[in-house]
């Protein structure tokens, strides 16, 4: 969890949640970073229609990619997926295709976090009631968007397709 800017080193705390609404269905992502320079970023994404492992990759895609953009040189990142710890961590094989792709991005970020520096990228898994920011913030985002394509169903219901 280190970040180099001259002699000083930035460390990063992470937490990753992908939801889906249905499996397969709407899927939202959500995480949370806590820096060691005090800062806390969180994210929450609606990101279109998918399988919940499929959310689950794209939330810590997404974590990983804001640890590479704030210059984060080691990281612990925590997430309640098994199928994605254990894969990213090499523990378990990854089978199918889809999930192959997700976890190359994965780990080509766990790199180039870890080329900046002499730190490390370690993934472990939590049980879900230690997750629960990341979980609500995935759950929001996908609750907001349904809310989103409902009001836009009901005004052009009420009012046909063109706004005025």
């Amino acid at each position: 969890m280190e970040e180099r800017r001259g002699n000083v080193s930035l460390t990063a705390t992470a937490w990753f949640d992908g939801a889906c609404s249905g499996n397969p269905g709407p899927m939202g992502i959500g995480g949370v970073i806590e820096l060691s320079d005090g800062r806390r970023i969180t994210v929450s994404k609606y990101i279109g229609w998918g399988t919940n492992n499929v959310a689950e990759y794209k939330a810590l895609i997404e974590v990983l990619d804001q640890l590479n953009e704030l210059g984060v040189t080691s990281a612990e990142i925590y997430g309640d997926s098994q199928l994605v710890v254990n894969q990213v961590m090499n523990a378990w094989k990854v089978k199918d295709n889809d999930m192959v792709r997700l976890w190359g991005a994965a780990r080509s970020l766990m790199r180039k976090i870890t080329a900046k520096g002499d730190g490390k990228v370690r993934v472990y898994w939590i049980e879900r009631d230690f997750n629960v920011e990341a979980n609500d913030l995935a759950s929001v985002s996908i609750k907001e968007a349904g809310a989103k394509r409902r009001s836009r169903f009901s005004y052009n219901s009420l009012f046909g397709t063109k706004r005025r």
